[in-house]
């Protein structure tokens, strides 16, 4: 019996040996191998490696040898910014890019590869959708380019767009393992060598959030849904109801045209190409300006010394993005043989965006310029050819192959063609003309000049070198001028123009061209200046520019706060930059007081139009606009509601008429509002439950601050915000994703600037930095910082130091 069991026995024990070998093994093969878009798991294990160190470097004081520029010594003052002493502009760039890539390296990274078309090699095939559309641009051949231009025409500022890229690399080299942000190690991935070049693959992610749209495809499919009454009503070229940004400009369109477009033979209103593209293709991929979106704006404004009550002409700025962490911006201050500039750069730039010098503050809004056209070629697909002008012209193709984390490449074609590149954009191939990817500009020089700048002519030369998507700038100087100034290269249509334009002459190809000397204003007798993206003029040349700007009801809010004093003081701006009153309250009030049920009206009889977060009345209105919204889009025709028409519009055209057009013969209004007021109820009902007394807007309307690439345990858990899409206090939609993303308040003494800024989130970009997200909480509460200006480095004032001096 013994010798019977004896082999089953040594097989027992030899399994169990072999079976926690085998298992061992597993385990090791499993945490040292990447599986697909998988990070390295056992790079977590191993504390030489970990990203989860205790003792986190990055925010530790540190001396170094000299950079290869010079001495340069940085403070870090309480809430991350940091202050950068150097005796030299190449110092302190070195400075500048050594504490950004401290801060924001996973950002910076991201940032260039999304641009560059490398985010699937990093996430796997999540990313193929965003590296296709950005690689038929081609812009990292370009930016290369543009950087050897630069050196070339400008070795200087060359030269300082060069250092800060050392100091980028210097803090990548000489890092810490436990200083690598964790993105990096939860994807798996390791920084790579930043190239002065990705500057302008950062401007043209800039230029793509505010300027690239895709609408002109939806407005193809509404002019082959609608009539073209309908069409016309519901999306008119010209904004009867706007509120300008340059009030008093008026330009002649055929002398503006003919002196763009010498060869023409009529008139700017007989000139067109009307012939229509004729298509059933729906769009259903048509990357659009959502009414959110249309929300991703600024406002700004400069009061002179007439207008301020301490007598100094006095800036704002708070420009509108995406709610992300860590913010877009990183603010800094720098001193450079003790000429200071303070203000907001965008991560990966040495450049101060919106800020002040000694002498000079500037700050942006978007001009909201239509600046995407799409062609349709008459190409013969056999081979590759298509007709201009009567000749056959060479479509050239080019491949791009985008190397995808845990799967093989895929290639994919694009074609080259007088009127930009061609791909098949929602099934269709177009060929697509972008600022963007048609206007080189030289942002760096802009820039570069304008935070040297010592007098507001100055600052205005150095902006005519911005020719990316045009900005609202304003200026103050410590002198007491004021200025306004539209920079950037404008696409100047022949005529007003929406949709696909059928490309039969090289005519046909819209132009770029600077605007900024018609397109400006200083020192008017009103004493202030203001631009919320809103329409430039009343004049008839606004239709050649654009088709849809933003509502004016932030602008024209902005100039009755400002209006309402003889004399503002700093809080009465700072007022204005947290006012949450929507205008358009005031045109459907009457018409919702006259149609809902008096039973209903407890909360709405007293509502005062302001959207506190406590307001039961903001509730039952924002919710009742977007029932009401939602109702007449539909009405016009279901099909086309991914594409509405602009709600302030709609809004206007609901105060101003009683009867409405539709595809089924006529809307009365009045019935619109009883019926979008029940379907308000239920909704709220539904949401919130059936007591009105619960209806506090700060359970309704709630804003979500994600991280940038989505990993919800870096996120902000979502929270009652007050504002919406109309208040000069931006927070549009239910789940707010945009709004103000930094605050400055600028006031230009004689004697010197005195500044208060804010910036939602927070300075670092590591989620374990105190200064990750600890100025949320300033930015819901409207406080500000006392900006500490300096001229020289002090050890003592600072929480950390870094210096290069040894």
């Amino acid at each position: 019996m013994c010798f019977v069991l004896l082999p089953r026995y040594i097989t027992q024990i030899m399994f169990k040996k072999y079976a926690y070998l085998t298992a061992l093994l597993a385990w090791v093969y499993a945490i040292t191998t990447p599986f697909g878009a998988l990070p390295v798991v056992g790079n977590f294990f191993n504390y030489s490696t970990s990203a989860l160190q205790l003792n986190n470097y990055h925010t530790q004081s540190a001396t170094f040898e000299k950079s290869p520029f010079g001495a340069v010594q940085i403070g870090f003052d309480q809430r991350g910014v940091p202050h950068i002493f150097a005796q030299n502009e190449t110092a302190a760039a070195y400075g500048i890019g050594f504490c950004q890539a401290r801060d924001r390296l996973f950002q910076m990274e991201m940032l260039s590869r999304v641009v560059g078309g490398r985010v699937s090699e990093v996430i796997g095939s999540k990313g193929i959708g965003s590296d296709r559309f950005w690689r038929k641009f081609q812009f990292d051949t370009k930016a290369t380019q543009w950087a050897n231009e630069l050196k070339a025409q400008n070795p200087d500022e060359y030269a300082a767009l060069d250092a800060y890229t050392k100091g980028v690399n210097a803090y990548i080299k000489g890092m810490h393992r436990s200083e690598l942000p964790l993105e990096f190690t939860l994807l798996g991935f390791e920084p790579s060598q930043y190239r002065a070049e990705n500057m302008y693959l950062l401007i043209r992610y800039m230029s793509h959030l505010l300027c690239y749209n895709e609408n002109d495809l939806k407005f193809t499919k509404i002019q082959n849904t609608l009539s073209d009454s309908l069409f016309n009503f519901y999306y008119p070229f010209i904004n009867k109801n706007a509120h300008a940004i340059y009030p008093n400009l008026q330009v002649n369109e055929d002398s503006l045209l003919d002196a763009v477009f010498p060869n023409r033979t009529m008139g700017a209103k007989n000139q067109t190409n009307c012939q229509k593209f004729i298509t059933q293709n729906p769009f259903d991929q048509a990357d659009i300006a959502t009414e959110n979106e249309l929300c991703l704006g600024s406002n700004n404004w400069v009061v002179g010394p007439q207008k301020s009550l301490n007598g100094n002409a006095t800036l704002c700025n708070d420009p509108h993005l995406p709610l992300k962490l860590p913010s877009t911006w990183y603010e800094m201050h720098v001193s450079v043989a003790g000429k200071i500039r303070h203000g907001f750069a965008v991560a990966g730039s040495p450049y101060i965006i919106s800020g002040f010098n000694d002498h000079v503050a500037w700050g942006m809004t978007n001009s909201t310029y239509d600046l995407t056209d799409f062609y349709k070629l008459n190409i013969n697909a056999k081979d590759l050819t298509y007709i201009v002008d009567g000749k056959t012209e060479k479509l050239e193709p080019f491949t791009q192959a985008i190397a995808i984390k845990g799967q093989e490449s895929q290639v994919f074609t694009y074609y080259k063609s007088k009127f930009g590149v061609v791909d098949t954009l929602s099934g269709e191939l177009l060929a697509t003309n972008w600022i963007g990817s048609e206007v080189e500009g030289n942002e760096p020089m802009a820039f570069g000049d304008l935070q040297r700048a010592k007098n507001m002519e100055e600052a205005i030369q150095a902006l005519k070198n911005f020719q990316q998507a045009p900005q609202n700038f304003v200026l103050a100087d410590t002198k007491g001028n004021i200025g306004l100034l539209t920079a950037g290269s404008i696409a100047l249509h022949q005529q007003p123009q929406r949709g696909i334009i059928v490309a039969r002459s090289i005519n046909d190809l819209v132009k770029y061209v600077p605007f900024h000397a018609i397109t400006n204003e200083k020192n008017p007798a009103k004493g202030y200046l203001v631009s919320a993206n809103q329409n430039h003029t009343l004049d008839s040349i606004s239709a050649f520019l654009s088709s849809r700007y933003e509502a004016s009801a932030r602008g024209t809010r902005i100039e009755q706060l400002i209006n309402q004093k003889e004399k503002l003081s700093v809080q009465d701006l700072k007022n204005i930059h947290t006012d949450n009153l929507d205008l358009e309250w005031f045109l459907l009030k009457d018409k919702m007081l006259q149609n809902i049920d008096p039973a209903d009206l407890n909360y709405l009889k007293d509502f005062d139009g302001i959207h506190d977060t406590n307001a039961i009345g903001a509730t039952q209105f924002y919710a009742f606009k977007r029932q009401l919204i939602k109702l007449t889009q539909r009405a016009i025709n279901p099909n086309i509601i991914d594409f509405p028409p602009q709600e302030e519009d709609i809004v206007y055209k609901i105060n101003q008429n009683e009867l409405l057009p539709s595809t089924k013969g006529v809307l009365s209004v009045n019935q619109l509002i009883k019926t979008a007021w029940d379907s308000t109820k239920a909704e709220l009902t539904k949401r919130l439950g059936k007591n009105p007394e619960k209806w506090q807007y700060k359970h309704y309307h709630k804003v979500t601050i994600n991280h940038i690439v989505g990993l919800k345990q870096f996120s902000v858990e979502p929270f009652g915000i007050n504002g919406n899409n109309r208040t000069v206090n931006v927070a549009g939609g239910v789940w707010v994703t945009q709004g103000p993303s930094m605050r400055t308040l600028i006031e230009m003494k004689p004697t010197g600037v005195e500044a208060q800024t804010m910036l939602t989130g927070g300075q670092s970009g590591r989620y374990d930095n105190p200064n990750y997200d600890d100025q949320i909480k300033d930015w819901v509460q409207g406080a500000y910082h006392k900006v500490a200006l300096p001229k020289d480095f002090l050890a003592t004032q600072y929480q950390t130091t870094i210096m290069f001096s040894k």
